[in-house]
C-alpha cells in the first residue's frame, strides 16, 4: 500500500462532517456521510517471479 495513498485518505476522513472513517477489507477509508461514497487507498502489491 502505498503510505501516501493512505495518509491521504486519512486526511479526507478528517473531514468532519462530510467524511467519516471507514474500514474496509482491513484498510483505512473515509465514507461520505453525504452520498455514501468510499474513498480507499491505492494498494501496490509487489509480484514475484
Amino acid at each position: 500500500m502505498s503510505e501516501k495513498s493512505q495518509a491521504i485518505v486519512r486526511f479526507i476522513a478528517n473531514l468532519l462532517p462530510l467524511y467519516t472513517h471507514v474500514e474496509l477489507e482491513g484498510q483505512t477509508c473515509a465514507l461520505s456521510l453525504f452520498d455514501g461514497t468510499i474513498v480507499a487507498p491505492i494498494i501496490t502489491r509487489r509480484l514475484t517471479h
